[in-house]
C-alpha cells in the first residue's frame, strides 16, 4: 500500500502548486468581497434582498470550490516538504 507522501509525489510541479494557492485566494477573497459588497450596497426592499440572495447562491459555491482548490494546494506543499 501506497503512503501518503507517495500519493501525493504526482507530477504536479512546486511552483504549480503555489500558483493555485494564490489564485484559490485570491478568488475567495473575491467572493467574500462581492458578498459583503451586495449586503452594503443593495437596496433595503423586497428587490434588493432578492438581489443579496443570489449573491450568496452564485458566491457561496465559488468560495467553497475555490478554497478546496486552495486548502489541498496547501496540503500538498505542506507534504513535500517534509
Amino acid at each position: 500500500m501506497k503512503t501518503m507522501n507517495e500519493i501525493i509525489q504526482r507530477n504536479i510541479p512546486k511552483k504549480a502548486l503555489y500558483v493555485f494557492l494564490g489564485v484559490g485566494l485570491l478568488m475567495v477573497t473575491i467572493g467574500i468581497g462581492s458578498i459583503c459588497t451586495a449586503e452594503m450596497l443593495m437596496p433595503d426592499n423586497a428587490a434588493g434582498q432578492r438581489g443579496v440572495l443570489i449573491f450568496y447562491r452564485s458566491f457561496c459555491p465559488f468560495v467553497c470550490v475555490w478554497g478546496a482548490v486552495a486548502a489541498i494546494s496547501y496540503i500538498n506543499i505542506k507534504f513535500r516538504r517534509q
